[in-house]
């Protein structure tokens, strides 16, 4: 793997600040992890923002390897919700400038497992067989929330390939490389070396040349099959008036282990007798005494275990006290489970939608379908689409608009959720998560005493997390909305027969629908 950072006229332009930084691994731990690469871009700054590259680039730092995270993913998103809290604390200190001037891009890079996420008009490209694909795109789209406020949004991961290429660019700088043709040379050079680089970005673009003009940061990540001699220092691209900066680092990463092959198990070839032969077989190993009295001690002895083992419980509940069979007790705790032995009774405020008002096409109140923003979401399970309605007037909606641009993989999905992205809960009790009308991710939710069946799917614009409904086990499961992590389960007795669940707009407070009682869940 070779790391190159291109810095093209950093001083260039009044109130533009540029970088890009890598971080490798310092420990076992972190390896798992794998390694860091950032490009920030600031513009229009001021003496207050200055610093927020940096520090910025120190929060994504710490927050990804810290030591309760397992994945990359999960430490990307952890990551970024920190990230976000950074950048709330200086709204709050009426540090704004940076607001709408902020690009930033992080990704993270563990063998051929990449996950990155972005913010601003950086590009994310991928360069691979002869094609340049725009992997940031479905990034672009988000605008930021106000409030709380959220600047970094989905984590977005996937597999690479040997002889990939990754490209981080500046806006100026992904436009000057589209009008002078070197993305495409970049695509079709089958070989990235200094060398190369010299040919591709000529000294010339740079001397009296457009490259005179430009400002910003080209961050190139090329995977190679081939065994690299290493090589780190900078090269300067100079003129007359200005500087541009080439520094070329070259990185080395061990590469995969090998799987180890399970032995394979002898074949076992057991002989078929009629009655006959073994009568007369074992006749003649009767009287073996090597043979028979070895087999006689082996049957006494699992006699034996049985019946002690057989009267094992019957000893352990006798001097407890207890009748019955003896159950092994699990030894896990439940997962920031909270019980509630009387839970507040009360009436719903919340507004929902009654099969009176909805649109022509719904047959009953068992069809799946969400409402947000006055619009209506329907999961259409027959043909793995999600189908938009847009409210009009008084029972009055617009036509029918696929909002999926695929298919979903759908298998009976249970219920659907929509903040802007939309949840998807599916039969085995995952989650998948689709904005702009495109796959994002999946949440696998892991979580003790174990999920039996989760039959709806709950969250908010304005709330953080989602809420899960889940009859089976008398209780609620509220995970965070980035990554899955479990914020709280609540359990009662008295939800005995829990049919639906609504949350307010900011998800501060639960309400549930058991049998015809209404419970408010405060949190």
């Amino acid at each position: 793997m070779q790391i190159f950072e291109f810095h093209f006229n950093p001083k260039l332009k009044e109130g533009k600040i540029f970088d890009s930084f890598v971080y490798e691994p310092e420990s076992s731990y972190e390896k798992k992890l794998g390694n860091l690469y950032v490009v920030g871009e600031l513009q229009n700054s001021v003496s207050s923002s200055s610093l927020l590259l940096n520090n910025i680039t120190e929060v994504f730092k710490k927050n990804y390897y810290s030591l309760s995270i397992k994945s990359p993913e999960k430490a990307l998103s952890h990551a970024s919700k920190k990230a976000n809290e950074f950048l709330a604390e200086e709204v709050k200190k009426e540090n704004v400038a940076w607001l709408g001037n902020f690009n930033f891009a992080i990704i993270s890079l563990n063998n051929l497992d990449l996950t990155f996420t972005k913010t601003g008009d950086l590009k994310i490209l991928l360069l691979r067989g002869g094609q340049i694909i725009d992997i940031g795109k479905n990034l672009e789209i988000q605008e930021i929330d106000p409030y709380p406020l959220k600047i970094f949004f989905n984590v977005v991961s996937g597999k690479l390939l040997e002889n990939d290429r990754i490209l981080i660019l500046t806006k100026e700088i992904f436009n000057f490389f589209q009008e002078e043709n070197i993305l495409n040379k970049f695509v079709q050079s089958k070989d990235i070396d200094s060398k190369n680089i010299k040919k591709i970005i000529p000294h010339s673009l740079f001397d009296k040349g457009p490259g005179t003009k430009i400002s910003g940061v080209c961050f190139l990540v090329a995977l190679t099959s081939k065994q690299e001699k290493e090589a780190r220092g900078p090269v300067f691209f100079r003129n007359n008036t200005k500087k541009s900066m080439l520094s070329i680092f070259k990185l080395k990463l061990p590469k995969l282990p090998k799987l180890l092959k399970a032995p394979k198990l002898p074949k076992i070839k057991i002989p078929i007798k009629t009655n006959n032969q073994i009568v007369e077989s074992f006749k003649n190993n009767f009287y073996n005494k090597n043979k028979i009295v070895p087999i006689i001690g082996f049957i006494l002895v699992l006699l034996v275990g049985f019946y002690l083992f057989k009267r094992a419980p019957e000893k352990i509940n006798d001097n407890a006290g207890v009748s019955g069979d003896f159950v092994e007790q699990d030894p896990r705790e439940p997962d920031k489970l909270e019980t509630i032995e009387n839970p507040e009774i009360t009436v719903s405020d919340s507004e929902l939608f009654s099969s009176s008002t909805l649109p022509e096409g719904f047959d009953s109140p068992s069809d799946i379908f969400t409402s947000y923003l006055s619009n209506l979401y329907f999961l259409d399970k027959e043909n793995c689409q999600i189908v938009k309605y847009s409210y009009l007037s008084k029972n009055n909606w617009g036509s029918a608009e696929k909002w999926l641009k695929d298919k979903m993989d759908c298998e009976n999905p249970k219920s659907i959720a929509v903040d802007g992205s939309v949840y998807i809960l599916n039969s085995d009790n995952s989650i998948s998560v689709y904005h702009s009308g495109l796959y994002q991710r999946i949440i696998i939710i892991d979580i003790y005493p174990n999920i039996k069946n989760i039959t709806l799917i709950k969250t908010a614009k304005n709330a953080s997390n989602i809420y899960l409904l889940e009859p089976t086990n008398n209780r609620v499961i509220i995970i965070d909305k980035k990554d899955g992590e479990i914020i709280k389960q609540i359990q009662s007795s008295k939800f005995n027969n829990l049919k639906d669940i609504d949350i307010s707009p900011t998800g501060q407070t639960i309400y549930l629908l058991n049998g015809s009682t209404t419970y408010k869940l405060g949190l």
